[in-house]
């Protein structure tokens, strides 16, 4: 019990780290034009999971290979999503470095 109260806290003590860290991700390699409308799907998808998320560890809670291997699959493709979107991220710095000299 007490490991499953640890894990619980770093949960919900990562969560605004993490969705902080998506926000600014997601600004900068949207274009402005829809910024708003990737914002709002943003939040959809976040708050689908946090209500989503604890439905889903309850029901595989009595199979604990395919309740650590989904989101560590999870963690995994976003790793792989920020990997790929930080070269784009890289270049529109330099980009509008140039340009405000």
């Amino acid at each position: 019990m007490p490991l499953l109260l640890i894990g619980i806290m770093f949960l919900y003590v990562g969560f605004p780290v993490a969705a902080v860290g998506t926000t600014s991700l997601l600004s900068k390699c949207v274009s402005l034009r829809v910024q708003g409308i990737a914002q709002g799907f943003r939040r959809l998808a976040t708050f689908s999971g946090l209500i989503l998320g604890p439905l889903w560890g309850g029901a595989t809670l009595h199979k604990p290979d395919l309740q650590l291997s989904v989101p560590l699959l999870l963690l995994l493709i976003l790793g792989t999503m920020f990997s790929f979107s930080f070269k784009k991220i890289r270049t529109e710095e330099r980009t509008a470095l140039n340009l405000s000299k």
